[in-house]
């Protein structure tokens, strides 16, 4: 592991992540990989050991809450050396999409350890229930535009369309891709007003995220005619 961390290091990588679920068993068991919480606390030491500088995130799950002290403990054991450390809760992608009943409330957020809360990433003062979503985007601009970051996932079929064609054709190809996807697929008012749940109290960090649960419920309902693996729901 740590020639692994070396050859990556001299690539120019200097920082290495290390995503909690939980203390000892409970991360293993939320990771589905038993000993994987030894291996990220020791490739976080061997990642110091040959100066590279440390994120350690912490994932906000109901369950592993009571054991989140001693997973401080530990991290706090750890070498001392530059580091950022943030908690956040669930993201809504991959399995974390079927834990919606481990995902934390306002109040159990607020009802935190101090030592827990200290760790809340910076961007806290803008976590939302649903039902404070919703209203966010009631009141939101009708063409309020959205940056988007343009993707290509990567298999043997999109790699020889993209071996066929030049920069600027992938770009201005997935652009168009893209346009006609979103304007197929609903809006996010579309969404929030036919799809939000307005006695949900659960957290989330950001409206992209909250406009994710709102999708997955519409294509319960919905035959999406459209490219989904062009959007931003892919």
């Amino acid at each position: 592991m740590k020639q692994w961390l070396l050859e990556r290091r001299d690539l120019g990588i200097d920082t290495v992540v290390a995503t909690f679920s939980g203390h000892g068993a409970r991360h293993d068991h939320w990771n589905n990989m038993a000993g994987n919480y030894q291996f990220q606390l020791d490739a976080l030491h061997l990642a110091a050991e040959i100066g590279m500088k440390l994120q350690q995130r912490i994932l906000l799950i109901r369950d592993s809450v009571p054991s989140l002290d001693e997973l401080l403990d530990d991290l706090d054991r750890g070498p001392a050396t530059s580091r950022e450390r943030w908690a956040v809760p669930l993201f809504y992608s991959g399995v974390a999409r079927g834990l919606e009943e481990q995902r934390l409330t306002e109040v159990e957020i607020d009802s935190l350890p101090a030592r827990v809360k200290d760790c809340l990433r910076d961007d806290r003062p803008n976590w939302r229930s649903e039902k404070n979503w919703i209203e966010h985007v009631r009141q939101s601009p009708d063409d309020e535009a959205e940056a988007m970051a343009i993707s290509l996932p990567l298999d043997e079929q999109s790699l020889d369309w993209a071996d066929a064609r030049s920069c600027d054709q992938i770009i201005t190809e997935l652009i168009a891709r893209w346009r006609a996807a979103h304007l197929a697929a609903p809006s996010r008012k579309e969404l929030c007003e036919g799809y939000g749940d307005v006695a949900n109290d659960r957290l989330y960090f950001n409206v992209q995220q909250m406009e994710k649960a709102w999708f997955d419920r519409y294509k319960k309902d919905n035959i999406c005619r459209f490219d989904i693996s062009a959007t931003k729901f892919s």
